[in-house]
């Protein structure tokens, strides 16, 4: 059973409307691609019926949205800020969702929109967030909302027991059992921390960039990327680029490609913080996958750009899954937000 929230639409919400279209012929190399164009056009023709679904991936640094068709074909790409309530705050998280259904809405005939979303751990914040989205979108139109981890592994595989490991600017490490029982351990969130997330990452760097600058540490190539990243030359001037409010999650996140390039360059510093926090995330991959494992072998996606800023912690990761028994390690090779899209697609064959 899918959780939906029906709240109805208020005199005060700003419903999407559909807007003429113009558009443009453009050659293509995917035969996939071409295809959906021409179901647009043919859709277009016929009054615009051609039945779709959205599906959001609401991160920290990034939103991403698919409008995705009852065959699971992509007929529109869209691409937005950062939408994680508890990173950007509530209103710009809104606006930045918004930016991105209003850029895929035009196009089909939206029967249903679910919003996998960062920072939506707690069922109370999934219902604000559903009946806020609710709000911007015509009546009748089916809207949920999912964590991140549940939309990934729905993207990834129909196997179950399965483990996702998101390490995007935060982290999460979350499974199902054979039975449907769902276990997840981190998702702390920036303030509290999230163990091999990108912006931890980026904020140990820092940390380590300022006590270089004190002549507590050394100076290596981390510090070194980090001072000319930042454009600063002192403790001072690393303060005054770093302490803004509201925090700059996606600048600072952005900074674990430094720490990724510096480890490869042997960087001390580098090597003990990916060890560190490689070792606490692998805690958790250690624990769900003990506690859902049967005997055969446990599929294990992995999905965040923290995996491609930092390529030692893939190692890390499946070494943990590995040491509970058999693994199938893979990453994630659908965009998560086609998981959010194929539990919209659920929820209107089942309503």
């Amino acid at each position: 059973m899918h959780r939906v929230c029906a709240l109805g639409l208020s005199n005060a919400a700003r419903p999407i409307r559909r807007a003429s279209v113009r558009h443009r012929s453009a050659p293509s190399a995917y035969p996939r691609q071409d295809r959906a164009r021409s179901k647009l056009r043919e859709a277009y023709a016929r009054g615009l019926d051609l039945k779709a679904v959205i599906g959001l991936d609401a991160g920290g640094s990034k939103t991403r949205g698919l409008l995705v068709d009852e065959r699971g074909e992509v007929l529109r790409r869209a691409t937005g800020a950062g939408a994680n309530v508890r990173s950007v705050g509530e209103e710009k998280a809104l606006a930045n969702l918004r930016t991105v259904i209003d850029e895929l809405w035009p196009h089909a005939d939206v029967g249903a929109v679910c919003v996998g979303a960062a920072g939506a751990g707690r069922a109370a914040d999934r219902d604000r967030l559903c009946n806020a989205v609710q709000l911007m979108l015509p009546p009748g139109v089916a809207v949920d909302v999912r964590h991140d981890a549940q939309i990934a592994l729905r993207a990834a595989t129909d196997k179950r027991p399965a483990l996702v490991v998101i390490a995007g600017t935060g982290s999460l490490v979350y499974g199902e059992s054979a039975s449907g029982l769902s276990r997840r351990a981190g998702g702390y969130g920036s303030l509290i921390g999230d163990a091999a997330g990108a912006y931890t990452f980026g904020m140990a760097a820092v940390r380590h960039t300022a006590r270089v600058f004190d002549g507590i540490e050394t100076r290596g190539p981390l510090a070194m990327a980090i001072s000319k990243a930042l454009q600063c030359a002192s403790v001072a001037d690393l303060i005054e680029r770093v302490h803004v409010w509201p925090p700059d999650v996606a600048a600072i996140a952005a900074l674990a490609d430094l720490v990724g390039d510096a480890d490869e360059e042997h960087d001390p510093a580098a090597r003990r913080i990916i060890d560190d926090e490689s070792a606490l995330l692998a805690s958790g991959v250690t624990l769900i996958a003990s506690n859902i494992r049967t005997n055969d072998e446990l599929p294990a996606i992995f999905s965040g750009g923290a995996f491609d800023a930092v390529p030692r912690l893939l190692t890390e990761m499946s070494r943990a899954c590995a040491e509970t028994g058999p693994c199938a390690v893979q990453r994630l090779a659908v965009e998560p937000a086609m998981g959010a899209a194929r539990i919209a697609w659920d929820m209107l064959r089942e309503a």
